[in-house]
């Protein structure tokens, strides 16, 4: 505990005063009722679920940072089954290879990328008839792609410079192709890492015969605004003007179509910017959290209620369990970092923690 800080909120407490955005009490309950169905669903558990999350750590050294990742894919059966695949990774870069500010960037990067090749494995091999990702849709395609500032260096290579090199390999192959073909260093690595990241996630967006759905905790300022003449965003109004399960109305969104994405993904890839995301809300248990929920594979009304079913069926206080299974089991905890960091003196590493003075 900062003792400091604490006394200083003792003695000023008007600091925490956040404002309010808004005064919902003002706002007629109707107007936001009206984009809201009641909605509670029968039981129902004749169907079969992927989901997947990712994680990582990593620790820093005098010279290297000691990098660990996995992503897990997980298939439930209707019996009760359960099938796990995961893709591992390890990385130990020189500590000026890559800029401090980008980072973190450049390690979700391929998080994301091994999450979602475990996701696409388990996919394809048992066909589920939902797909749960914990987030958005539309920020994995949006994601931004890497460039010389994550390095403090111009690059040598570009993502286009990878993409003919990428369509030779199976998506789902085992291992990273990108280190395959750039190898370690973490500039060539990440580019060609990008591109496999988007062959992964084109091939996994464009699967049919199945509901693909992102489940966000949080609003953005570019999500979709479904009730357009409140400017108070719309999982606060759905929140706080509703409390039993439901779902509200929803629009398909094409990136496309927004003047804010006219930039071109590279080539092979633009078809990622035509996929419709239907952008809704949903709560799943009643006096639980409203979330922020994309679909990709929804084409009429009948396919909504078909899909909160689902979600409303496989969730546990208020959140999908495939989801909150996924990030218990695949969490690299410090003591993993322990594990790992013997191993590696037993191997007669050398490792000398950066911070190791303080």
């Amino acid at each position: 505990m900062n003792k400091h800080l604490v006394r200083y909120l003792m003695e000023h407490p008007e600091v925490l005063d956040i404002p309010i955005m808004g005064n919902l009490e003002e706002i007629p309950e109707e107007i936001v009722l009206d984009y809201w169905h009641p909605f509670d669903a029968p039981r129902y558990h004749e169907f079969t679920v992927a989901g997947a999350d990712g994680s990582y750590n990593h620790r820093e050294y005098v010279d290297r940072i000691l990098f660990v990742s996995m992503g897990l894919g997980m298939f439930f059966d209707n019996r009760g089954n359960v099938v796990e695949d995961f893709e591992p990774f390890i990385q130990a870069p020189e500590v000026s290879s890559i800029s401090t500010g980008y980072r973190e960037e450049y390690f979700s990067l391929i998080m994301t990328t091994l999450e979602l090749k475990s996701l696409l494995r388990i996919a394809k091999k048992y066909s589920p008839e939902l797909i749960l990702i914990d987030g958005s849709l539309r920020n994995l395609i949006t994601r931004h792609a890497p460039s010389s500032a994550w390095f403090g260096k111009p690059a040598d290579d570009s993502p286009g410079d990878f993409v003919q090199s990428i369509r030779n390999f199976d998506p789902v192959d085992r291992g990273l192709v990108a280190r395959r073909i750039a190898g370690d260093d973490p500039a060539s690595f990440s580019m060609a890492l990008y591109i496999e990241y988007l062959t992964i996630l084109k091939e996994l967006f464009t699967l049919e015969n199945v509901f693909i759905a992102g489940i966000s905790k949080t609003t953005t300022s570019y999500a979709v605004k479904i009730i357009s003449e409140l400017n108070v965003p719309d999982i606060v109004l759905f929140s706080h003007m509703t409390q039993g399960k439901g779902y509200s109305a929803g629009e398909f969104y094409i990136l496309e179509k927004d003047e804010e994405y006219k930039w071109s993904l590279p080539e092979g890839f633009d078809i990622l910017k035509r996929i419709p995301i239907y952008h809704m809300y949903a709560r799943l248990e009643e006096n639980h959290r409203v979330y922020r929920v994309e679909v990709i594979g929804p084409s009429q009304d009948e396919d909504m209620e078909r899909l909160i079913t689902m979600l409303q069926n496989i969730s546990a206080q208020g959140y999908p369990l495939p989801l909150r299974i996924a990030h218990q089991e695949v969490r690299i905890t410090g003591e993993d970092m322990d594990i790992i960091e013997q191993i590696l003196i037993e191997r007669g590493f050398s490792l000398q923690r950066s911070r190791e003075g303080l």
